[in-house]
């Protein structure tokens, strides 16, 4: 198993008995993980965001892990607390996990011809040596055995096939074999290594639920893009990022169609190389928006901890995912995906649709066409992470896999406003972003309001007619990045 973590097949209980056994509980109550979390994961969580220096700021937003169901943010607290995962990282790297689990075997639909998948690109963003790879390999190591187990199932498959093909006619008629032509195994797996479009489709061929693209080092992967063929590499990523089916022209052995691609990607980058995303027009023909960046601020290298995490915490884990992975794809008669489409609840859809006109009010007045992009793509987002989320409930036995309700939306909403925040501070190492840009819509249109050049108490007064609290403003004042300070009492906005 990839990064040491290793689970076998022996642990027939429930997510609340494993809960249970955790907290050394003697009874079983109705509902467990409720009934644990709301005082000890708050007070764990706490100490995450301590620790990790990860407290929003004017510069930064934390993660907010409490989008997460329960299970998922005991699972985040205790691997930061005893393994140091930094909580930004493990957080998003199990959204990505069970990304890749759920493949084309769910959708939502927000209305009639607008369905989204649950396919994500991520890129966990950082300096060296702050343990970025690790909360990744925790992650997807219940995928990774998967791959194990169904590799080693082909492998006898595959003798077999190879034992029958070799037997003589008279052989077959001594043990009465079927004479129809043995069946060639095909083997089934979820991750993938190989990003090159042709290797990818061959797979995904006969793995039509989905693949995991896990780069290690995520530049890697853009900078091989049109290696082979000037264009062909960035069209098959953003038409497998929209779910638009892909067609494959190979030399040796003929086309592949790909109807409904699913192919998550997720790796780690370093702050240095963001620079790179700029290349080839990238920045500009939307690829780089499709993203979404962990790229927590404040992050430093934590001490080792002398603490080692309980077995549960990772037996847990593997519980959540494996019903996710053991979900059975639904298939036409020509083998294509048909995945169950679940609705959204009323509330859920009254709530989009109010986020939806803030985040286009936001779209509407920054003059920037990269954050414009990232306001854009964040609306599909929005209805991916929701699934997700929805899907992450079920699993934890927290929730329904019926229809998208309110909880799960409310959770896509805040982290579409977190993955949105940190793609602008990304964005101003990939290409210049205003500072104004990453503000929210009251404080841009208060920005707006001050003139060239002000004195506090000009200021307050503004403040004031627009609803803003004079302490508000007062910290307000204090970002650098938009303000000078000239002297005592005296400002001058910087655009």
């Amino acid at each position: 198993m990839g990064g040491g973590y290793h689970m076998n097949n022996q642990i027939p209980l429930s997510n609340q008995e494993i809960l249970e056994q955790f907290e050394g509980a003697s009874e079983v109550s109705d509902n467990v993980i409720g009934s644990i979390n709301d005082q000890q994961i708050n007070e764990e969580l706490s100490v995450c965001e301590t620790d990790a220096t990860q407290v929003e700021t004017g510069q930064g937003m934390a993660f907010p892990v409490d989008v997460l169901p329960y299970a998922l943010q005991r699972i985040v607290a205790e691997t930061h607390q005893h393994l140091t995962f930094p909580v930004d990282y493990i957080a998003a790297s199990l959204l990505c996990a069970a990304s890749m689990s759920i493949g084309n075997t769910y959708r939502v639909q927000f209305k009639e011809g607008w369905q989204e998948n649950a396919v994500l690109y991520m890129a966990l963003v950082g300096r060296p040596g702050i343990n970025k790879s690790h909360p990744l390999n925790f992650a997807l190591a219940p995928i990774r055995e998967q791959d194990g187990q169904t590799l080693a199932h082909y492998v006898r498959e595959r003798d077999e096939y190879r034992r029958l093909l070799a037997t003589t006619q008279s052989e077959r008629d001594q043990v009465a074999i079927n004479e129809e032509p043995p069946i060639i195994p095909v083997p089934r797996k979820v991750l993938m290594g190989d990003f090159t479009p042709e290797a990818l489709a061959s797979v995904h061929d006969e793995n039509p639920r989905g693949l995991g693209v896990h780069c290690d080092e995520l530049a890697a992967w853009f900078k091989n893009f049109n290696r082979y063929k000037a264009g062909s590499d960035m069209e098959f990523w953003l038409s497998s990022w929209s779910g638009a089916p892909i067609s494959i022209d190979r030399k040796l052995s003929g086309s592949l169609l790909i109807p409904k691609p699913f192919i998550t990607v997720v790796g780690t980058m370093q702050d240095g190389v963001l620079h790179e995303l700029a290349k080839d027009r990238r920045d500009q023909n939307g690829f780089v928006d499709r993203i979404l960046f962990v790229k927590p601020v404040g992050l430093r290298k934590e001490y080792w901890s002398d603490t080692d995490l309980n077995p549960q915490i990772t037996a847990l884990w593997f519980q959540i995912l494996t019903r996710l992975l053991d979900v059975p794809l639904m298939v036409d008669d020509n083998g294509c995906p048909c995945p169950r489409i679940l609705p959204y609840t009323r509330e859920a859809r009254e709530f989009l649709f109010n986020w939806q006109r803030s985040n286009a009010d936001h779209c509407n007045v920054t003059k920037n066409d990269s954050v414009r992009g990232i306001y854009s793509k964040i609306e599909v987002y929005v209805h991916r992470l929701a699934l997700i989320l929805q899907l992450l409930q079920w699993a934890c036995e927290e929730g329904n896999n019926a229809e998208v309700g309110l909880t799960a939306v409310q959770g896509a909403a805040d982290l579409a406003e977190y993955f949105r925040e940190s793609a602008i501070r990304s964005y101003s190492i990939i290409a210049p972003v205003c500072p104004v840009d990453r503000l929210t819509l009251d404080k841009k249109r208060l920005y707006d309001a001050l003139p060239k050049e002000f004195a506090t108490p000009q200021g307050l007064e503004i403040a004031e007619r627009m609803g803003v609290p004079e302490r508000t403003f007062q910290r307000f004042l204090t970002d650098k990045e938009i303000f000078d300070h000239i002297c005592r009492g005296s400002f001058k906005k910087k655009f």
